[in-house]
């Protein structure tokens, strides 16, 4: 038993490495700041929506395109700036059009706009219980293991590193947790209170968390 135990993790982290040595998104671009938009939560559908501004910028010159990871949601517009632009999405990849080519040195905003049902195994991905919904960023049944793209489009590997901000609209007697420290609750007048949660620190996209329910605060 000694044995197997000691085999988990060390498969584990092989496959860790493996894929961090695999060329992907993450050497195409590099995001910045992730701003996280959960514009509805629902437990009794157990669904999503909302949209993600993506801060990025490129590794490579020339490139026509952004591509971004989302799993099981369905995409319904992206912007690039302000401006409306086409994109595909296959096998989990948002493929977003540019009209101009960039090159490294640059920046600019993508904003991606999705709602759905988001996929979770037994342990990793975006999971509902009873009133309560939250993620778990890594999977132990999925391949590669992170899991930032269950929830929010993104450069989904254990390298690429950003800032958050996190915005999550929910029932008045609901909370919400997430990374960094909170900034402010808003009170939207209509029964719902939108939540802000800023984390300063750049972290990967499966320490990026949310947990939504009928939580206790206590305030120091």
């Amino acid at each position: 038993m000694r044995y197997i135990l000691l085999a988990i993790p060390f498969l584990f982290i092989s496959s860790l490495k493996a894929q961090s040595s695999d060329p992907g998104i993450g050497d195409t671009i590099h995001a910045i700041h992730y701003s996280l938009h959960l514009t509805d939560v629902n437990t009794s559908d157990k669904t999503i929506a909302g949209f993600t501004e993506v801060e990025l910028t490129p590794r490579v010159n020339d490139l026509g395109y952004i591509p971004l990871e989302l799993k099981s949601l369905t995409v319904d517009s992206v912007y690039v700036g302000q401006s409306l632009t086409t994109f595909t999405h296959q096998d989990e990849v948002i493929r977003i059009d540019l009209v101009t080519p960039v090159n490294t040195g640059d920046t600019l905003s993508v904003t991606v706009y999705y709602h759905g049902q988001p996929f979770h195994e037994s342990w990793g991905g975006f999971h509902f219980s009873g009133d309560y919904a939250f993620n778990l960023g890594v999977g132990f049944v999925s391949i590669p293991h992170n899991l930032g793209k269950a929830w929010f489009p993104c450069v989904d590997d254990f390298t690429d590193r950003a800032t958050y901000d996190l915005y999550v609209t929910v029932d008045s007697a609901k909370k919400v947790t997430g990374d960094g420290l909170l900034q402010e609750v808003t009170d939207n007048g209509n029964g719902t209170k939108t939540w802000h949660w800023y984390e300063s620190h750049s972290i990967p996209t499966y320490l990026a968390s949310v947990a939504v329910g009928d939580y206790t605060l206590y305030e120091d």
